[in-house]
């Protein structure tokens, strides 16, 4: 994510180290050195951020910031000042978030406070995207308001949301749409307007899961220096939390955690402060059974989520939703993969409600977008879903067939796609723009899932 960061030096006196610093952090930086322009480079930009050193001419800065700041007051103004002029700064910009770096620079210092800032806006402008994006683009905020069968599971959801304080736990199997019920409940909450932020507990170890989650005063950067790294409950100050696999949260970490929904408050690894922020945990995990409840958290920290526990069903069970969700995913990877697919045979869904779906919503998903993306005609049939077939079907295949023969007990949608992409490399005898022709997609998309998938270019040539 780049946004601008506008730098305001009359004099050029701002070190170049500081500029290089700033660029490293991967955001476009815009100079500025006539106090005439600097009203129309902020309009125009629009930058989260404004770094200045007023030394030169400070009264006459000092004025113009304190007018930029009433009328910006989300803006983040960093100043380099003498040690002097910190007072006189103080008074004069009393109104938003102003960072003050006393001379001499520390270049440590000043990248922790780049960083910390950056982390902090680029969380507020994710969640307004989140408003914007989500409702418009995740079929289960959709879903939830439409569907009149899933009522009282709906009622039920919006009640949980309204009490923006109590902690929630979702249960249900991978793919059943635990993150867009998470997102739901924040979006329809007092706090979707802050950020929401998300964690998952598979994808660390247990010494970075802390570290991730309370934020670090140990973190050393590539010189050996310690440096200050924000956890995600100082990031979600304000909004919610979502901690993804939290059965996998280590019996220390899940004490910790429960401290903090006591108290609010929590202490960095190797930090001796205490600090207080408001944010409401929603946990999920794949243990949905009841045999499993008591393996998902420790009993004191499911004690504090008994009170607003939701078990999402399987798609198998719900296959009614079949339909709706291949008329989103339809529309969604046409508009993707630039196809005109604007129907659908009833034949692919008698065709859809026969298999079990293990993989749920997300394998439904992923199977929607490869059938979109080999697709010949303006509407989709069941034969277009020729890849899906079971070992108990022992038709030979010829070799310049695109069939994958799957396992009864499933099959990753992803390996799938690897499958059918290496067989169509392997027609095509290594051309991936043949192949893309092929599969009826760019060869821009075709080098994209290549590279997603992991596939060895030795197996490709150009």
């Amino acid at each position: 994510m780049k946004f601008h960061v506008l730098i305001y030096d009359e004099q050029n006196s701002i070190p170049a180290s500081v500029v290089k610093t700033i660029t490293r952090f991967s955001y476009d930086t815009k100079r500025c050195s006539d106090m005439n322009k600097i009203f129309h480079l902020l309009e125009k930009y629009d930058p989260p951020i404004l770094v200045s050193d007023p030394e030169k001419n400070f009264c006459n800065e000092i004025e113009l910031l304190r007018k930029i700041q009433l009328h910006n007051p989300d803006l983040v103004i960093i100043l380099f000042l003498n040690s002097d002029n910190y007072f006189k700064a103080l008074k004069t910009l009393r109104f938003g978030r102003v960072e003050f770096i006393i001379k001499p620079v520390d270049m440590d210092f000043i990248q922790r406070v780049l960083r910390n800032n950056f982390e902090i806006i680029k969380n507020k402008i994710e969640n307004s995207r989140l408003n914007e994006v989500v409702k418009i683009h995740d079929p289960y905020h959709e879903y939830f308001k439409r569907d009149r069968s899933t009522a009282k599971m709906v009622s039920i959801i919006e009640r949980i949301a309204k009490n923006v304080n109590n902690p929630v736990l979702i249960r249900g199997e991978q793919g059943t749409g635990k993150a867009s019920t998470a997102k739901f409940i924040h979006l329809e909450s007092s706090r979707k307007e802050k950020p929401f932020v998300s964690i998952n507990c598979a994808y660390h170890t247990n010494f970075a899961l802390s570290a991730e989650l309370f934020g670090s005063e140990n973190e050393k950067n590539k010189a050996g220096i310690n440096r200050l790294k924000l956890g995600k409950l100082e990031l979600a100050d304000g909004g919610s939390l979502l901690i993804e696999n939290i059965d996998r949260l280590p019996l220390n970490l899940q004490q910790r955690l429960l401290d903090f929904i006591r108290s609010k408050k929590f202490k960095r690894d190797g930090g001796k402060k205490e600090i207080s922020t408001d944010v409401r945990i929603i946990g999920s995990s794949c243990l949905c059974s009841d045999n499993n409840e008591q393996q998902i958290v420790s009993g004191d920290l499911a004690s504090e989520f008994s009170g607003a526990m939701i078990t999402l069903p399987p798609l198998r069970l719900r296959k009614d939703l079949i339909p709706y969700f291949i008329s989103i995913f339809v529309e969604e990877f046409s508009r993707r993969c630039e196809k005109k697919i604007n129907k659908i045979d009833s034949s692919v869904f008698g065709f859809f409600n026969n298999l079990e779906w293990r993989g749920n919503i997300k394998e439904l998903r992923a199977t929607v977008e490869l059938a979109v993306m080999l697709a010949k005609r303006e509407e989709l049939f069941a034969e277009d879903f020729y890849f899906i077939q079971t070992l108990n079907k022992n038709e030979e295949n010829t070799p310049d067939e695109l069939i994958i023969k799957l396992p009864l007990k499933g099959m990753e949608m992803n390996a799938v796609l690897k499958e059918v992409i290496l067989k169509t490399l392997e027609i095509a005898k290594g051309n991936k723009t043949k192949t893309a022709r092929i599969l009826g997609i760019t060869r821009s998309r075709l080098l994209y899932r290549i590279k997603q998938l992991g596939i060895l270019d030795k197996k490709a040539r150009k």
